[in-house]
């Protein structure tokens, strides 16, 4: 039987079990942080979490799923009727809690959100929940999108930070 090299392993191990750093409050996936000096606050913490720890699924691994530009807006549009997307979706749900995961366990005092975007391209983010800035998501906003199966969202605690 013939397996993946060992760098390969290493590399794709990073992807699913990765390594944080905190720079000014904020968890930030350290592959995506390649100067922590660099960073630079948006509008709250929350907001530079979700952009800094913001990946698409389909720039992480090879795929065959068309994508085209939207005419209006400019970004890329997967066709979700690839069977590539629906794998795409699959592993960025297993990453998702994977994450989660990896935060609870890094982070056992603190409550985080995992989110997956599962239309158009999957995407992974993440932030801290702060009972002094709002999530990413509100909770009704979560909730439709949840049911409408466009988003998960993976919760590291019980009991989310009072607002």
């Amino acid at each position: 039987m013939s397996g993946i090299s060992l760098s390969l392993a290493i590399e794709a191990a990073g992807i699913f079990w990765p390594a944080f750093v905190e720079v000014d409050g904020c968890v930030l996936l350290a592959r995506e942080v390649p100067d922590p000096a660099t960073i630079r606050h948006r509008e709250s913490r929350t907001a530079t979490e979700c952009f800094v720890n913001h990946v698409h699924v389909t720039d992480l691994f090879d795929h065959a799923i068309p994508v085209t530009e939207h005419p209006e807006h400019g970004y890329l549009e997967h066709d979700e009727a690839h069977p590539d997307f629906g794998r795409a979706v699959e592993l960025g749900e297993r990453l998702a809690a994977m994450w989660a995961a990896k935060l609870r366990a890094e982070y056992p005092a603190r409550s985080f959100q995992v989110y997956l975007t599962q239309r158009d391209a999957p995407i992974l983010r993440f932030h801290e929940l702060r009972a002094d800035e709002a999530p990413w998501v509100s909770a009704g906003d979560s909730a439709s999108a949840v049911a409408s199966g466009d988003l998960l969202v993976i919760g590291t605690a019980a009991d989310p930070p009072a607002r």
